[in-house]
């Protein structure tokens, strides 16, 4: 065999372990889930290298200029041929695939964004609804309870209560951390959600312009290998 050959082993090889990395990426497959899809479709797209050094690799040997000798039996070679021309075709099919992949990537992230809009109202519904069970809860503290509480400030140096002198203010102290506690909650919900989207919008526009470029890639693949292959015809 000659020694051009193992790079068309080498190229076969590289897209056997893509194919059982594509087959660990989508089962079990969750198309109901947006989260999944949209990271699914960003690692096949990161993976766009994989492909494209794999078909370099296989059509090395059909470039006119290096030397190529279809020894070995017949069979042999009609495999070979029909291999390369199978190669060629799923190529181009490669290339639809990233270009479905885009409307895919847009629509997945828009129902992400809108998923984690639901969920931080949720969570902000939620923190109202402690707040005024809380707030509840202290207006109805009785004067007696709230007399035992500056006693117990007092006692331990809660910095927090012992200067309050009577029941009222002991009880807009409470108030006034437990408005705090929230506002501070609210804002970590709100930084939260800044961040989600942040991320969002950067791997929506990575994995985007990362399939364009793709798509490109398999077309030009395709194009060349039909050109390679033609000199080539089927023997």
């Amino acid at each position: 065999m000659n020694l051009v050959h193992y790079f068309r082993l080498l190229g076969v090889g590289i897209l056997a372990l893509l194919l059982l990395d594509y087959a660990a990426l989508l089962i079990p497959p969750q198309f109901t889930n947006p989260v999944w899809e949209f990271q699914t479709v960003g690692q096949i797209v990161e993976r766009i290298w994989a492909p494209v050094l794999a078909y370099v690799l296989f059509f090395i040997p059909f470039i006119p200029s290096i030397p190529l000798k279809f020894d070995g039996p017949w069979l042999i070679r009609k495999w070979s041929m029909q291999t390369a021309r199978f190669l060629s075709h799923l190529a181009l099919a490669w290339a639809i695939v990233y270009l479905l992949m885009m409307p895919l990537l847009l629509n997945n992230s828009i129902r992400i964004y809108r998923n984690n809009q639901a969920g931080l109202a949720q969570q902000s519904s939620q923190q109202k609804t402690q707040l005024a069970a809380i707030e509840e809860q202290i207006e109805q503290l009785t004067d007696r309870n709230l007399e035992s509480m500056i006693e117990q400030a007092q006692a331990t140096s809660d910095e927090a209560n012992r200067e309050a002198s009577n029941p009222g203010e002991i009880r807009q102290q409470l108030l006034d951390q437990t408005q705090q506690r929230f506002i501070q909650g609210q804002q970590q919900l709100q930084n939260s959600f800044e961040d989600q989207q942040r991320n969002l919008i950067k791997s929506t526009v990575k994995w985007f312009f990362g399939a364009i470029i793709g798509s490109a890639l398999m077309f030009t693949v395709w194009r060349l290998s039909n050109e390679l292959l033609g000199y080539w015809p089927m023997q």
